[in-house]
């Protein structure tokens, strides 16, 4: 897919009055997943949900030289420009359910609102068509069990004149158009979906620049890598690691008699027989070298004011 194929797939929602809407709820009970047709005034709210969110789309994907898109399986590391991604037919199972028919209407006599995990929103004309999915957030929440309308506001957010709304912005995460489901924000996908092809990206940028930084002064590389791999969260967090720090940039020996002069430190942080590197056999050890690449903390323990510094805690 490329930008002129999305623009265009869009391009029928240039004039929403023509555009109809649906509003569907992605319902999860137990194991079982379904679309549910939202109990709607149809007329009334179809014409708001078309206007509203073929203006998000438009406005959206209108400027090309405000984003990239790209395929899913070239995700990168880090993102200068905006860059959303696509998927073509091999969606994420956690998705697929987007793409079926509705299997009945919401009823809050019977189904909790607690239970829907994402909002569905059909724009059509004629054979065109996309679907939005909106996932479900706190900012989203009933006000009542009976008629949803919605109408814009300025503070962005949709709401009926009375107190018998739906709460819903002009945001989506998802569209679908043919065979192509375009992604917003890779962020909600990793949570979602567990998607971290691109933290496994990160993961090996950051050791390959160990091996060639730091053979100097580490033994167990292995345990580096299978500890990242493990933890995703914590890999993503961390930043690229600056080889102008102090770890790198104070003589070993001086890291050394100050991990030592630290009892929580010296307890999981170990050297190899020579005495002239790190010896990284726990997950434990390998958590703690990651941290000591961060600059402000190796400074604090090796100034012996490790106490003051917050990252600490984390070692802890």
């Amino acid at each position: 897919m490329k930008k002129q194929d999305l623009i265009k797939a869009v391009s029928f929602l240039s004039d929403p009055s023509k555009v109809g809407g649906e509003l569907f709820f992605h319902y999860v009970e137990a194991d079982k997943e379904e679309l549910l047709k939202a109990p709607t005034d149809a007329t009334k709210l179809n014409k708001k949900l078309a206007a509203i969110y073929s203006e998000s789309v438009t406005t959206t994907f209108k400027n090309e030289n405000d984003y990239e898109i790209k395929n899913i399986m070239d995700v990168q590391e880090f993102d200068i420009n905006t860059t959303y991604y696509y998927y073509e037919e091999n969606y994420p199972e956690k998705l697929i359910v987007l793409t079926e028919q509705a299997n009945g209407t919401f009823d809050f006599s019977t189904h909790k609102y607690n239970f829907i995990k994402g909002f569905v929103i059909k724009l059509t004309y004629g054979k065109n068509s996309v679907l939005l999915y909106k996932i479900k957030s706190n900012l989203d929440f009933r006000v009542t069990k009976h008629w949803i309308t919605m109408v814009k506001v300025s503070s962005g957010f949709f709401t009926s004149p009375s107190n018998e709304s739906l709460v819903l912005n002009e945001k989506f995460d998802y569209l679908i158009t043919g065979v192509f489901l375009v992604v917003m924000n890779l962020d909600k996908l990793e949570r979602q979906c567990k998607f971290d092809e691109r933290i496994k990206i990160h993961s090996e940028h950051i050791m390959k620049s160990l091996h060639e930084n730091a053979d100097d002064i580490v033994e167990g590389f292995d345990s580096l890598k299978e500890y990242l791999g493990a933890h995703t969260a914590f890999a993503k967090k961390m930043e690229k690691i600056d080889f102008q720090g102090a770890l790198w940039t104070t003589d070993f020996k001086v890291v050394k008699k100050a991990i030592q002069k630290d009892e929580k430190l010296k307890k999981y942080l170990h050297f190899n027989k020579s005495g002239t590197k790190f010896l990284i056999k726990s997950k434990m050890a390998a958590k703690i070298f990651f941290s000591l690449c961060n600059d402000l903390l190796m400074k604090s323990i090796i100034s012996g004011k490790a106490a003051t510094v917050t990252a600490k805690d984390v070692i802890e």
